[in-house]
């Protein structure tokens, strides 16, 4: 018998047939005596219609109150997936954070996991019930819910592995695994079995879409191994193992990352108001995908570049450009942009540097980055896909 927590995405229960589907496969790892801890996420969607219907009523929606109606989406999957358990004869009970005591800081919308008291859980396991916890949510020190951001129930899957011993952690997704780049992008990916927790947190901090960064670090920091597969696929493919004691090569690429849709913005000011610039958009938890602050000494300028997601910057834009717009002797705003992101590690010694370069300085680049872990490449959208194939026919020949 060994100790698992399972994790499944929104994908995974998507509707009442897709939570079927996981139910059945609980059942068959309880027939072989496993001891099961499940973390659920909202239903696919669910999590944005939520956001959309607060934006609905407001311009711009309280924080805590926000948390409290996102809260309610893991509470609809848990509870669905415990009345068919025990509707196929295997006992389960459905736990949100409160019950369990996931104590986090009081960053609504991206909180930080504190302390996990646990609740009835030990009991719960030795009673043979299959626990199942609502990811993504957690409580503050004044007992308000409040939830950990994009992919925020892969921390709740960590967490838990950790605080309760777990032999096994798996994480169930939309895909099979890791892949060298996005299937969904390039024609032919190669699956990555084996990989690193260090490994991994580089794709993941260049925008890999299987995990969030922050679940990555987390399992690194408690020694958590794990596992990413398919939950389409169950058994089928052997997916991707994150291991802590495995290596990767100097001067090798672990993948192809991107991230489309965004905004480029250029701005010349005789005053330096950089910092004021981070601010407010660290305060509108945007996140940025480049950041560029330099001065121009014969000018006597300052030249200010910042890239962010158009989805969440349209909702802030009046209030930026009332902001910041007459500070700026000049500024652009470029839009319809993407990244491409070569992770690795020793890249700039690479044989293939230079193909490279070549293959992507025939279509419109606005700006590059070149370092040792990774190359970055901010470019127009139109011909991205064509890109991003060949690159990686490139990098990994």
């Amino acid at each position: 018998m060994v100790r698992i927590v399972q994790k499944y995405g929104g994908t995974s229960v998507a509707d009442t047939e897709h939570i079927k589907s996981v139910a059945e496969h609980i059942k068959s790892c309880r027939e072989h005596g496993d001891e099961l801890i499940v973390v659920l996420s909202a239903r696919a969607g669910v999590t944005n219609m939520l956001v959309e219907k607060a934006h609905s009523v407001s311009s711009l929606p309280d924080r805590e109150a926000l948390d409290a109606l996102l809260y309610t989406g893991e509470l609809e999957t848990i509870a669905m997936l415990a009345l068919i358990l025990n509707e196929m004869g295997v006992p389960a009970v459905p736990r949100n954070a409160y019950q369990i005591g996931i104590s986090t800081c009081s960053s609504f919308g991206n909180a930080r996991i504190e302390d996990i008291i646990g609740g009835d859980i030990e009991q719960c396991l030795a009673e043979k019930k299959v626990v199942i916890v609502a990811g993504f949510q957690g409580i503050d020190q004044k007992l308000r819910p409040t939830t950990l951001g994009r992919g925020g129930s892969d921390l709740t899957a960590i967490a838990l592995a950790h605080r309760f011993g777990a032999d096994k952690c798996e994480i169930f997704t939309d895909v099979d695994g890791v892949f060298s780049a996005d299937p969904r992008i390039i024609s032919a990916p190669y699956l990555i079995s084996d990989i690193s927790h260090d490994a991994l947190l580089r794709l993941t901090f260049f925008d890999n879409k299987v995990m969030q960064d922050r679940s990555v670090a987390l399992a690194k920091k408690l020694r958590v191994n794990f596992e990413i597969s398919s939950s389409l696929h169950y058994g089928t493919l052997d997916g991707t193992s994150v291991k802590l004691d495995w290596k990767c090569n100097e001067g090798c690429v672990i993948g192809l990352t991107y991230k489309q849709n965004l905004v480029l913005f250029c701005g010349l000011a005789t005053n330096d108001i950089f910092c004021d610039l981070l601010e407010f958009f660290a305060d509108k938890k945007i996140d940025l995908s480049f950041i560029k602050h330099s001065f121009c000494p014969k000018r006597t300028e300052f030249l200010d570049e910042l890239c962010f997601d158009f989805s969440q910057f349209w909702r802030i834009r009046e209030e930026f450009l009332s902001k910041f717009a007459e500070k700026y002797q000049s500024y652009e705003l470029i839009e319809n942009l993407s990244r491409i992101d070569v992770v690795g590690t020793g890249l700039e010694y690479s044989e293939w540097l230079s193909q490279a370069l070549t293959a992507v300085y025939d279509n419109m680049i606005f700006r590059s980055e070149y370092g040792k872990n990774g190359l970055s490449f901010l470019m127009k959208s139109e011909n991205f896909g064509d890109i991003m194939n060949k690159l990686h026919d490139i990098v990994f020949k």
